[in-house]
């Protein structure tokens, strides 16, 4: 089996570093980049600075003097999922099963006193899980409903239909109307100014046989099944790469509605890779539609397809 890699990932992203001014951009690019694990030495190396410039760059924009700064201004990431809920409802036994982390959970209320960011990887897929701090009644923190506004899916933990009812009440009071539907390209756009945000839901629980109109309610131990739910309300297309007999781990990430062709993933890539490009294999995800031996630039690729480029 052909060794794994994520250098050509790196390499972009460490370009689009380069030329990022904003300290948000800055971190939001090293967040990603720690998390690939490239073959290179050098490469290595970029990873290890890239992780104390991160931690530098965090210290700084959490440390102005006379800003008030939000806990959620630094979360920044392309594909982000929040846990709420009300107090002890499962929330960061959910988050640390997702993700592997290690979110403090004790049996007293708000524990959580400030968001928990986590990464966790779904079919090749990167996606920022953030536990936010609990629902409850009162709540005026404008700061935590904004980024849930913000965010691309909402996962609502419950321990019964009565907490589903609270959460949605406060969710609605800002505007937030959680939906059984995957996200789409009008969706991620409804973010500004006081209109009314439709936000691709699921919820979680301890006790599935609790029943939520319109949702289906998953076990918060049932990781693999929450884990499928989570990719398919993302409603996501993966192209994987492979150059000189490598695969690249982490696929190239497009809306599921858009229509992507072989010239479409090199321009996301390296735009130097086109002028070399001299043919594509294709490996189909659908083992029932034999493999293209030789595709041009407007090929059309579908989820799961992997992609050897065969360049001069």
């Amino acid at each position: 089996m052909k060794k794994i890699h994520h250098d050509i990932e790196f390499t972009v992203l460490r370009k689009k570093l380069k030329n990022t001014g904003s300290i948000e951009e800055k971190i939001s690019l090293l967040e990603q980049l720690v998390t690939l694990q490239p073959r290179n030495p050098k490469n290595l190396a970029l990873r290890r600075k890239y992780r104390e410039e991160m931690d530098t760059l965090r210290l700084k924009k959490t440390s102005k003097k006379s800003v008030t700064v939000s806990p959620y201004d630094g979360i920044h990431y392309k594909r982000l999922m929040v846990i709420i809920g009300e107090a002890n409802t499962g929330k960061s036994t959910l988050l640390n099963r997702l993700t592997g982390g290690d979110v403090e959970i004790k049996d007293t209320p708000y524990t959580t006193y400030k968001p928990e960011v986590q990464m966790m990887i779904v079919k090749g897929v990167s996606i920022q899980v953030v536990e936010v701090p609990a629902l409850f009644l009162g709540d005026t923190d404008t700061a935590k409903y904004r980024f849930i506004r913000n965010a691309d899916v909402i996962c609502i933990c419950v321990k019964s239909r009565d907490e589903y009812d609270s959460s949605f009440k406060k969710l609605m009071k800002y505007s937030i109307i959680p939906v059984n539907e995957p996200l789409s390209a009008e969706k991620k756009q409804q973010k500004a100014g006081t209109e009314i945000v439709e936000k691709p839901a699921m919820v979680a629980t301890w006790d599935p046989n609790i029943e939520v109109p319109d949702f289906i309610v998953l076990d918060i131990n049932d990781k693999d099944s929450v884990s499928d739910r989570i990719y398919e309300l993302f409603n996501i297309k993966r192209i994987f790469l492979a150059l000189h007999g490598e695969i690249q781990e982490h696929p190239r990430v497009f809306p599921a509605e858009q229509e992507v062709t072989v010239y479409d993933l090199l321009n996301s890539l390296d735009k130097r890779l086109i002028k070399r490009f001299k043919r594509a294999k294709i490996i189909h995800n659908n083992p029932s539609v034999p493999d293209t031996q030789s595709a041009g630039f407007e090929y059309t690729l579908n989820d799961g397809d992997m992609v050897e480029i065969i360049s001069s």
